[in-house]
């Protein structure tokens, strides 16, 4: 599935399931199959196609072009005795380039473009109650920034992150609550049923070595109920509200600073993403 939001604010969610037969996965790369619908790339080009006959006439050929290094985390993955959460940034910033089809009529579309990846052997509610994430570009750098808040029976704690590139060099890779300090205000209301977690619009991360970036959301381009989205039945989706999980997923476009240790400041826009799993 994917979903698009035009520039005009109209915003398309297409969903499609496909029986196994029609699906494929290499193991040594990233190469996904399913039907006549493609994702494939080597971390330096990627090759995205939505056929618009699987979904009502909209669909896109894409190619992504990577700008910079490939990021992650140390090795990229969060354990909890045998559980675990990897994440990749295979491409941090990128150039998009491509055609789009809305209702069977092509356009040409390019602009800036990033992709990671995340993966793991059990349910992320299962590891975290939330996370706060953000990507955007200031200047001649790349910024990804997140937080990610564990579950209590996972020990309760935040794991922030934080990546600054500019083209194929990483400037700051900070990872874990000795390096980084975060802190958050301007409290979302109207957005979420009373069980959810309390969730915030402006996401401040400094550094040990006084690298900072403030983020302020502006304006939401989605916000989704995750059961809904994925035509969860409703006999499941009352099931789970007995049990208080009721996720949701937020998407603002944002603003932020980017303050670097040498003095120098930089203003930017970006999107940052709020995924409430409880």
């Amino acid at each position: 599935g994917f979903n698009y939001t035009s520039p005009e604010g109209k915003e398309f969610f297409k969903l499609k399931y496909f029986k196994k037969s029609e699906v494929q996965f290499e193991s040594d790369s990233c190469y996904v199959t399913m039907g006549e619908n493609s994702f494939s790339g080597n971390l330096n080009k990627y090759k995205i196609r939505i056929d618009p006959t699987d979904f009502d006439g909209f669909g896109f050929n894409l190619v992504l072009t990577s700008n910079s290094s490939p990021y992650r985390p140390q090795d990229g993955i969060i354990k909890a005795g045998e559980s675990y959460f990897a994440w990749l940034a295979a491409v941090p910033s990128g150039k998009i380039s491509g055609n789009i089809i809305i209702d069977n009529e092509n356009k040409s579309i390019s602009g800036s473009g990033y992709h990671d990846h995340n993966w793991g052997n059990i349910p992320l509610q299962r590891l975290f109650k939330s996370w706060t994430w953000f990507r955007g570009k200031a200047g001649p750098y790349t910024v990804i920034v997140a937080e990610l808040n564990t579950v209590n029976n996972r020990g309760g704690f935040d794991i922030p992150i934080l990546f600054v590139g500019k083209n194929e060099n990483t400037i700051v890779d900070k990872f874990g609550n000795r390096e980084l300090y975060t802190m958050k205000n301007s409290l979302i209301k109207n957005l979420y049923t009373k069980k959810n977690e309390p969730q915030f619009s402006n996401f401040l991360i400094t550094s040990d070595n006084n690298i900072s970036v403030a983020i302020t959301g502006i304006d939401i381009i989605e916000n989704i109920n995750i059961f809904k989205r994925m035509k969860v039945p409703l006999p499941v989706r009352w099931a789970f509200s007995y049990s208080n999980i009721d996720p949701y997923y937020t998407r603002f476009s944002s603003k932020f600073t980017l303050k670097l240790n040498s003095g120098l400041e930089f203003e930017g826009k970006g999107i940052m993403e709020i995924m409430d799993l409880q």
